[in-house]
C-alpha cells in the first residue's frame, strides 16, 4: 500500500523500481505528510535520482517537482544545488508553501518499558515520550514467549523471541515455540515477521 510505501521512504528510494515510476506516480509520493524520512534534504535527492536516471528527458520536470519540496524545512546548500541543476535561469522554482514536518522527521526520543516476562494476555508496552510528557502503548507480538531487544543506529527495533503456537492433535493440544525475528513498523505500530530463527 501507499501508506506501507511512506514507512519504508529509505528502502523504497533504493529500489530500481522506484527509478521507473510516471512524473505523476512520483509526485503523489514525494506530497505525503507521512514519509519516514530524518529530513527533507533527503526527499530532494531521491528525485534527483529519479531525474538522473533519464536527465535527458526528465530534467524539464525539475521545476515540476520542487512543489513536492518543503522550503522552509530545505537547507540554502540543497536550494543552490537545485537551482544549479535546472536548464532555464527565466523561471524561478517555486517550492512547497507547506511547513508541516514529514512523520519521520517528527520523531522524538521515547522510552519503552518491556517486562521481564509476558503473560499472553499482554498485547502492549507502555511507552513514555520524555519531551512531551506522554505516555502511549506499543503493540507486542501475539503469545510472545521470551524475548531480546536491539536497536540500530537508524532507530531501527528489532525483537528476537519465541511465539507459543497451538499445535492440535489428535487427542489433545500441543504447544510449540516457534523462535522468531520481528522488526518494528511504528508508522503501523506492529512487529513484523522478518525471518524464522534456526536453533
Amino acid at each position: 500500500s501507499r501508506r506501507y510505501m511512506a514507512s519504508r521512504f529509505s528502502e523504497v528510494v533504493a529500489q530500481p523500481s522506484f527509478l521507473q515510476l510516471s512524473l505523476s506516480q512520483l509526485q503523489l509520493f514525494l506530497d505525503r505528510d507521512d514519509l519516514i524520512t530524518h529530513s527533507e534534504c533527503h526527499v530532494v535527492q531521491a528525485a534527483l535520482r529519479w531525474v538522473e536516471f533519464n536527465q535527458e528527458d526528465r530534467i524539464q520536470h525539475l521545476h515540476a517537482l520542487c512543489k513536492s519540496f518543503r522550503r522552509s524545512l530545505l537547507s540554502s546548500k540543497t536550494c543552490d544545488e537545485l537551482e544549479s541543476k535546472c536548464q532555464s535561469r527565466k523561471h524561478k522554482l517555486v517550492y512547497s508553501n507547506s511547513k508541516i514536518q514529514r512523520l519521520g522527521q517528527m520523531r522524538t526520543e521515547t522510552l519503552i518499558f518491556f517486562k521481564d516476562s509476558f503473560r499472553y494476555s499482554d498485547t502492549c508496552a507502555p511507552c513514555f515520550d520524555p519531551l512531551r510528557d506522554t505516555v502511549n502503548s506499543m503493540s507486542l507480538p501475539k503469545n510472545l514467549h521470551g524475548f531480546s531487544v536491539a536497536v540500530t543506529p537508524q532507530d531501527d527495533l528489532y525483537m528476537a523471541g519465541g511465539v507459543n503456537e497451538p499445535e492440535f492433535c489428535a487427542s489433545k493440544t500441543k504447544i510449540e515455540t516457534q523462535k522468531v525475528f520481528f522488526k518494528y513498523n511504528h508508522l503501523m505500530n506492529i512487529w513484523e515477521p522478518r525471518c524464522e530463527m534456526t536453533t
